[in-house]
C-alpha cells in the first residue's frame, strides 16, 4: 500500500471502531532484532498513547519500548491517527530475529494481550507450530554445521598431501 492508502485504510478502520464506541485499542506487531530470541519471557515490549495505558502495560510484566525508535507500518499509525481522535492505544511488539514466521513471538504477544484484555485463549496451535519451525531451525543449523565440517575435511587430506610432498 502507498503511504496515503495506509492513511485512508487505517482512518477508515478507527471509522469503524468509533462508531462501535471503541475508546481504546491495541495493535500488535514484531520488533526484528536479528538475533535468535529464545523463549516468551520478556518477549514483548509495548509503546502506548498515554501514560495510564503504559502503567497498565507495565502491571502485566509487558517492557515498555525506549522513544529512541518509531514504530513503523499500520501498528503505528494506528497509534497516532487514533490519539489525534482522542482514543487511546498501545502496541504491543514480539522481539523476533525477523527472517522467519516467528509462532513463539506471536504466542507471547497473545499472552501478553489475553491479559490486557482478560481474556482466556489456547495458545495450543501456536506452541505446536512454535515446535515445528523449532525442529525446522535445528536442522538447518545442523546442515549448515555438516557442509562445514566437510568443507573442513576435504581441505584437511589435502594439506597433509601437501606436507607429505614438502621436502625441506
Amino acid at each position: 500500500l502507498s503511504p496515503e492508502g495506509q492513511y485512508e485504510l487505517c482512518g477508515s478502520v478507527l471509522d469503524f471502531v468509533e462508531s462501535k464506541g471503541a475508546k481504546e485499542f491495541y495493535t500488535l506487531g514484531g520488533l526484528a532484532t536479528g538475533q535468535p530470541v529464545e523463549g516468551t519471557e520478556g518477549r514483548v515490549l509495548g509503546a502506548a498513547t498515554h501514560e495510564e495505558i503504559i502503567e497498565v502495560l507495565k502491571e502485566a510484566d509487558i517492557e515498555i519500548r525506549s522513544a529512541d525508535g518509531g514504530i513503523v507500518g499500520a501498528s503505528g499509525l494506528f497509534l497516532g491517527l487514533g490519539r489525534l481522535r482522542g482514543m487511546k492505544g498501545a502496541c504491543l511488539m514480539g522481539k523476533t530475529p525477523g527472517y522467519f514466521i516467528d509462532a513463539e513471538a506471536a504466542e507471547a504477544i497473545l499472552q501478553k494481550l489475553a491479559i490486557l484484555v482478560k481474556l482466556e485463549v489456547s495458545t495450543e496451535e501456536l506452541e505446536a507450530k512454535a515446535e515445528e519451525i523449532r525442529e525446522m531451525i535445528s536442522q538447518a543449523q545442523q546442515m549448515e554445521q555438516e557442509m562445514l565440517q566437510r568443507a573442513m575435511g576435504q581441505q584437511a587430506p589435502q594439506q597433509a598431501q601437501d606436507d607429505l610432498r614438502y621436502i625441506g
